[in-house]
C-alpha cells in the first residue's frame, strides 16, 4: 500500500532538505506535520518526514489532534518505510501500539523498551534503504477507528549521525 498521506517535508524534499550533521555528535530535529483529511484505514501509511542518509534516530515525538469521535481508538505504530514503501521495516519500530489521537490528542514519546534499539538488526533487513540512502520515518495504521474526523499530526524526529557507529 502506498503512503495515504505525507508532510510536506516528504513530498517536497527539494523545498524541504532534511539537515545533515556536520560531526558525530551533533543531533539534529527534523519536523514533519500532516493534515488527516479522510478516515485512515487499516494498514494506512502516513509519511511523517524523512531521515537523511547516514543517520540514525535517536528519539521521536509525536504530538496529535483528536483524530475520533466515539467508537475504537486509532491504534499505530512508527518506524523506517522499507524501500519498496508499503510497509515498514521489520524491527524498526520507534513507537508500537500507540493510541495518541483519542480524547484530546496528546503527546507520545518513543517506547522505553525501544530507546535503545538494535539499528543493526533493522539495517540488515532485505527491505532497508541502505545506511547512506534519505529513508521515511512513517504511521502505520494498525487498528482504525470507527468514527474519525479530520486534525494534525506532528512528529519530531532527533536524529545524529552514524558516524559515531551503529
Amino acid at each position: 500500500m502506498a503512503l495515504a498521506y505525507e508532510s510536506d517535508n516528504v513530498t517536497d524534499k527539494g523545498r524541504f532538505p532534511a539537515a545533515s550533521p556536520h560531526s558525530a555528535r551533533e543531533v539534529h530535529r527534523a519536523l514533519g506535520k500532516v493534515t488527516v483529511g479522510d478516515p485512515l484505514i487499516d494498514n494506512d501509511l502516513v509519511g511523517l518526514t524523512v531521515l537523511p542518509g547516514n543517520c540514525l534516530p535517536t528519539d521521536i515525538k509525536m504530538f496529535c489532534d483528536e483524530l475520533t469521535e466515539t467508537g475504537t481508538d486509532i491504534v499505530f505504530d512508527v518506524g523506517i518505510l522499507n524501500a519498496d514503501k508499503d510497509d515498514l521495516v521489520p524491527n524498526s519500530l520507534l513507537i508500537s501500539g500507540s493510541i495518541l489521537c483519542q480524547a484530546n490528542g496528546g503527546i507520545q514519546y518513543m517506547n522505553i523498551d525501544q530507546g535503545v534499539f538494535e539499528v543493526a538488526t533493522w539495517l540488515a533487513e532485505a527491505t532497508c534503504p541502505g545506511i547512506n540512502e534519505e529513508k521515511i520515518v512513517a504511521m502505520k495504521v494498525t487498528t482504525p477507528a470507527t468514527a474519525e474526523k479530520a486534525g494534525n499530526l506532528h512528529a519530531m524526529v532527533d536524529y545524529r549521525s552514524a558516524e559515531n557507529g551503529i
